[in-house]
């Protein structure tokens, strides 16, 4: 249970660096304001998964040995976690979805 939960932890986590790579580099890749939250949204995912990952390991670490397996449970929190994170960010999308329709309007 600890290998995999560092394995899953570190694939997260590379996401997270390939996405934390394109914030930085925003600008030169002329990324508007949806692009820009959308990838922020991406970001605060992965590093969220990586951390459930990263308690699901240590978890198995400290637990008696009878009973590592319950570690597993942890990852029923990534059903959760989307539930809410994808509630929070997702009206924030169409809030900037509706600004963006409303600034393309008004300049044509």
């Amino acid at each position: 249970m600890v290998i995999y939960g560092v394995g899953f932890a570190a694939v997260f986590f590379m996401l997270a660096l390939m996405y934390w790579q394109a914030y930085k580099k925003r600008e030169s890749l002329e990324l508007n304001e949806l692009e820009i939250h959308r990838t922020r949204h991406s970001l605060v995912d992965h590093c969220a998964m990586a951390g459930v990952g990263l308690i699901s390991a240590l978890l198995a670490l400290v637990v008696p040995e009878q009973m590592v397996g319950s570690a597993g449970f942890v990852y029923f929190v990534i059903g959760i976690y989307h539930s809410v994170a994808g509630a929070k960010f997702g009206k924030q999308d169409r809030l900037i979805l509706e600004r963006m329709r409303k600034s393309a309007v008004a300049t044509s």
